[in-house]
């Protein structure tokens, strides 16, 4: 096998679990464990965070940040937001705003943070767009009782959202809400408008995988984030590519199944079953982390037929690595093309 040797300046994301488990922000993510190969060449005020917080890792960097931004700032606002995080979308926390909402037999309108409001209205355009295939009451009422499997689909019309004002309401009194799927993207989204806030034109956040880039690195050219290859032996970037203002995300089920791993598989909500495919992963590029979050994981539950012409149809920048007799094929939409960075490609056939 070639080894993959990584420029400089290459932020690398190893891919890890198909399913998000927010565990009060100890998040198992579909995408990466990142770390950085190699770092550019920061000024001195350039701020470079790395870390662990409520069970999570963070990697964060700010290129030629504001005076007033320094590292302690910027960490203090990381916990804040991840913290903030939890309190509402952790259905781990009985405590959380959703885990209260979820336990409410009522179906009036419950009043909400407007974040959370949003993270809901986010999950819903997804699963309208997906036709289905992303659905955060899903995961909540994958099983019964007994622990069987249950093909039941809740209608569209099973959750409302409404954000002026904030508020949340059931069309069934048994309907809870798995924001899983949906809530570490938004965590990077809300951390990225913080630090919009604060003044910060350059940065690459990464907060439990999901990433999110602004503006350039320290080379006044494009973020780079090396994707890692799905089930190889050794790390190496199955991809790497060039972001400037756009997130990543990506889903897979094949190194939950590789290490035999006793985590939730990524349930189809049209079936009530766990996914079975060939589909080693999916890679989607949006404008924000938490579409790019949502969207990674309804492609993957559609497979990679019907998923390519939907991201196609969409205009969406989307590759899906497949297992095939002959090793990993990736398919790739006319809009994910362009943010390859050429000639730092593995070879497919392995």
């Amino acid at each position: 096998m070639n080894r993959f040797i990584l420029p400089r300046d290459v932020h690398c994301v190893r891919l890890q679990r198909l399913r998000h488990v927010l565990r009060g922000l100890r998040v198992t993510l579909s995408v990466i464990a990142a770390c950085l190969i190699g770092a550019c060449q920061p000024s001195q005020s350039d701020i470079q965070l790395d870390g662990l917080t409520m069970g999570t890792t963070y990697s964060i960097r700010i290129h030629q940040p504001p005076a007033h931004l320094d590292g302690d700032v910027a960490r203090k606002t990381v916990v804040d937001v991840l913290a903030e995080v939890d309190r509402q979308m952790s259905h781990y926390r009985a405590d959380s705003t959703v885990s209260q909402f979820n336990a409410q037999r009522t179906t009036e309108w419950v009043v909400t943070p407007i974040e959370l409001a949003e993270v809901v209205a986010i999950a819903e355009e997804v699963r309208a767009a997906s036709q289905g295939a992303f659905d955060i009451t899903a995961s909540a009422r994958a099983a019964d009782a007994t622990g069987q499997s249950s093909a039941h689909t809740m209608n569209a019309a099973a959750l409302h959202v409404r954000q002026h004002p904030p508020a949340l309401r059931k069309s069934s009194p048994e309907i809870a809400l798995d924001l899983d799927g949906v809530a570490p993207g938004y965590a990077v989204d809300w951390l990225a408008r913080r630090f919009d806030a604060l003044g910060a034109a350059h940065y690459l956040i990464e907060i439990g995988g999901e990433v999110r880039t602004k503006g350039a690195r320290p080379t006044d050219q494009p973020w780079r984030i090396a994707v890692e290859r799905p089930l190889a032996a050794a790390r190496q970037p199955y991809v790497v590519l060039a972001l400037q203002g756009q997130a990543v995300s990506t889903s897979g089920e094949y190194q939950r199944l590789a290490a035999n791993e006793l985590h939730p598989p990524t349930i189809d909500p049209s079936t009530g079953q766990p996914i079975d495919h060939s589909t080693a992963a999916v890679v989607v590029i949006a404008a924000d982390a938490a579409r790019a979050d949502a969207w990674s994981t309804a492609l993957n539950v559609l497979g990679v037929e019907r998923g390519l012409a939907l991201a196609a149809q969409r205009d969406m920048a989307v590759m899906f690595i497949e297992q095939t007799p002959h090793g990993l094929q990736d398919r790739r939409t006319p809009a994910f093309k362009p943010f390859v960075v050429q000639g730092f490609e593995s070879s497919k056939e392995r």
